[in-house]
């Protein structure tokens, strides 16, 4: 978790193999500078990591390249650019890379078809990653693919096989004693407790992560304040929600459904104006994500199946506070 040693640590190495004139190293080395770089530095530095891995013929590198760019592309809205880089990264990694890659450009695959309504072929693409993922014991990375399973079977209805997942997450996460990898599967373990109907367990979850830390924080508690919700302890939920806001958001959180539970939690406590401002500004995100989807009507038309919650906080408000038309015009719309 110390992202500024390892940007130095790669930076040096960089140098060196930069002297020794190995192309396939350099490209090697670059990805994962991106990774703990200023985020504006991921294009220029995935850019010539892509370039030297062609210069040096290596396709183990440049598939890892090219997965890489889709997350970048994924996580800022660009859901076509994202298909279209993990698709040409898939069958390259799939042959040069090692199983915990192999996994997770799985999951990249199976979370766009998702996003995208394609929920038999997301399906498959999950069963995928976790039959590699399951023998695998220890490493980077492990934790987080566990979660990203989790949160990709619940959001496609396998709860049981999400529960188990998020719990491999959790242990996982504890083996590896870092806090970037605790905070990830308890904000996954956590969303899908609540919604199962088990929000004392989701708070406990919340509350054994001492020192949260990467992209994840807010979203944790976010799910802290729906835990306290649920159990009835409306003060506390809406501190928790007040204090949530003061976390800038990441680009690693599902923006709309963060939204979403701060208005929950503020209609549950009374709080109806500010939870009308959240819920309408959770939709105005997630609308802006549609737009950059797949350019095919039969893939958007199931976007936003996921995130028919989100919808559902905005409709069931406005109808509350007795804007019936602006409540039906949002029914329709979502």
């Amino acid at each position: 978790g110390d992202l500024e040693a390892a940007r130095l640590a790669w930076e040096q190495s960089l140098t060196q193999f930069e002297g020794a004139s190995d192309l396939e190293t350099q490209s090697f080395v670059l990805r994962p500078l991106s990774f703990v770089s200023a985020e504006g530095a991921a294009d220029g530095l995935l850019s010539r990591a892509l370039a030297l891995a062609q210069q040096a013929g290596s396709e183990g590198n440049r598939g890892l390249v090219l997965h890489s760019m889709s997350d970048v592309a994924y996580l800022r809205g660009q859901w076509s650019r994202a298909q279209a880089l993990v698709d040409e990264a898939l069958p390259l990694v799939v042959v040069h890379g090692t199983p915990i890659e192999v996994v997770r450009v799985h999951l990249s695959q199976a979370r766009l078809h998702r996003s995208h309504g394609r929920n038999d072929v997301a399906m498959k693409a999950y069963l995928n990653a976790r039959a590699p993922l399951s023998p695998i014991n220890r490493g980077i990375g492990v934790s987080q693919a566990w979660a990203t399973l989790a949160s990709g079977l619940y959001f496609l209805g396998a709860v049981t096989d999400a529960t188990d997942a998020a719990r491999r997450a959790v242990d996982a996460a504890a083996s590896s004693g870092n806090n970037i990898d605790a905070t990830v599967a308890a904000y996954v373990s956590s969303f899908i407790l609540i919604r199962s109907g088990h929000a004392a367990d989701a708070l406990d979850v919340v509350e054994s992560v001492s020192k949260p830390e990467g992209g994840a924080e807010r979203g944790l508690m976010v799910n802290r304040a729906l835990a306290l919700s649920a159990l009835g302890r409306h003060a506390e939920a809406l501190k928790v929600a007040a204090a949530s806001e003061q976390i800038e958001g990441s680009i690693l959180e599902a923006t709309p459904m963060n939204l979403a539970g701060l208005a929950e939690v503020r209609r549950l406590a009374g709080e109806r104006d500010l939870a009308v401002r959240d819920a309408r500004e959770a939709v105005g995100v997630l609308e802006r994500l549609r737009e950059n989807s797949i350019p095919f009507d039969r893939l958007k038309a199931g976007f936003d199946e996921g995130f028919s919650w989100v919808h559902g906080r905005l409709v069931r408000l406005l109808a509350e506070t007795g804007h019936e038309v602006e409540a039906l015009e949002a029914s329709e719309r979502a």
